[in-house]
């Protein structure tokens, strides 16, 4: 891995980069790009020690590698001008904040916030968002757009999906747009999506709300029933506005007549979605196969679980029934064993008493590649090692996830068939290691202890 370090390096030409790690900014090294050059970074991520100067260059996202692998990070929060993204296979992860003050295209692939904040501020968009190739975000982060808004008039700031119109002058106005799913006391939830619109003046608007979001992320519920909600207390207590216009073919719902705005989603006020809040889904692999874990942070009036794999035929076919809680307000484990150590993508089925059912994101498993590892001690006091057990001329990269999602260790370890992990300074509690090997990726419960 070559570093550019105490040196300026002046990029005229389009440059490809071909390595499990990417590109790697030491701290105190600078990397200028002069006029507009295309960054294409292959099978790799961006990682920013140092300083960046972006000039008007475009960091291009390309390949199959594992999303882990295909990263922006680094210890700096970095300011990009264009950011592609162009994966055929997987997708690209945040793991620092960043600032984008032209363009983040979309190609093919997901951007992963992972509980990080892209900033576009007044001069940022969204270009060419689908159904396939888009931001998500539903452990937790957020894109931000701001414009001032004086007489708005189809006005859409960062091209986020909240299109604003008002004869008002709103003043500086911040969107901000998430993922997480909300939800009510009752146990009732959103899509995933929601805006944050904060106007400098926000009372009296006589405004109009075009809420845009895609099919992907209407988490089961029926789009033809979608109103608006509001929030004034970030997400606690929310208010059915109703709506005056659903169109499912271009997914939009709007409503006129908003006086002033807070935190905003889309829901089915008719259905009654399945009240099971699924944390983590990950796999583990053991000598014995395939090991599934889930958490469920609280279940109301829940039935049972499916394990489903993607068969040959490509069609998600069951493989195993779990019984679950039924009702339960704190967190409670499942764990299923597969013999199977060949790669699959596997997925949940939530189902509830009255037979409603959702359906998790798919995750892929691949254990064939190299033999079942030891973590130990597991559970510790944080400090453990992980062993491969074998001989590897590969770089392992090592992400620690708490329970939210949010990384709460990362690292490289080049060429080793063993390292010494510390995580001493964070709190007691189970979290998530995730391994990346050649491609390969293996999850891991670890529980730290007080």
């Amino acid at each position: 891995m070559k570093y550019v370090s105490f040196i300026t390096l002046f990029v005229f030409f389009t440059i490809s980069i071909k390595a499990q790690q990417g590109l790697q900014i030491k701290a105190g090294a600078n990397l200028v790009c002069n006029a507009s050059p295309n960054l294409v970074l292959n099978n790799c991520g961006f990682y920013n020690n140092g300083d960046f100067n972006a000039g008007e260059s475009n960091i291009v996202f390309t390949g199959t590698t594992a999303t882990a692998n295909s990263a922006v990070g680094g210890l700096s929060i970095t300011k990009f001008y264009d950011i592609t993204i162009s994966k055929t296979t997987n997708d690209v992860i945040m793991q620092q904040d960043c600032i984008v003050d032209d363009l983040i295209v979309f190609d093919n692939g997901l951007l992963e916030l992972n509980n990080f904040i892209i900033d576009l501020g007044a001069t940022g968009l969204l270009k060419s968002e689908s159904e396939t190739s888009r931001i998500t975000g539903i452990s937790g982060g957020e894109v931000i757009a701001n414009a001032t808004l004086n007489a708005p008039s189809s006005a859409n700031p960062g091209n986020l999906g909240a299109e604003i119109t008002s004869t008002e002058n709103l003043g500086y106005t911040e969107i901000r747009r998430g993922h997480v799913q909300q939800t009510d006391p009752s146990g009732n939830y959103s899509i995933y999506r929601y805006f944050d619109i904060i106007p400098e003046n926000n009372s009296s608007l006589d405004a109009t709300l075009i809420q845009y979001y895609f099919d992907a992320e209407s988490g089961g519920l029926d789009e033809n029933n979608f109103d608006h909600y509001l929030s004034k207390d970030a997400g606690v207590t929310w208010y059915n506005l109703g709506q005056e216009g659903r169109d499912i073919a271009n997914n939009y719902v709007k409503l006129s007549g908003y006086g002033e705005f807070y935190r905003e989603t889309l829901a089915d006020p008719i259905g009654s979605p399945l009240p099971v809040v699924l944390g983590n889904f990950y796999a583990q692999c053991a000598l014995t196969g395939v090991v599934l874990n889930w958490t469920t942070f609280s279940e109301i009036n829940s039935s049972h679980f499916i394990i489903q794999h993607l068969n040959e035929l490509q069609q998600w076919e069951e493989i195993a029934n779990i019984a679950a809680q039924g009702y339960s307000t704190t967190e409670h484990y499942y764990s299923y064993t597969i013999e199977s150590n060949t790669s699959e993508y596997y997925r949940l089925v939530l189902v509830d008493a009255d037979g409603q059912t959702n359906n998790s994101s798919p995750i892929q498993v691949q254990c064939n590649s190299y033999n079942p590892l030891s973590i130990y001690p597991n559970p510790n006091f944080g400090q453990f090692t992980i062993d491969l057990g074998i001989s590897t001329n590969s770089n392992m990269t090592i992400n620690i996830f708490d329970i939210s999602g949010k990384v709460v260790y990362s690292s490289i370890a080049a060429n080793s068939n063993y390292v010494n992990i510390d995580i001493q300074s964070v709190a007691a509690g189970i979290y998530l290691l995730q391994l990346a090997i050649n491609g390969n990726v293996t999850y891991h419960k670890i529980e730290k202890g007080d």
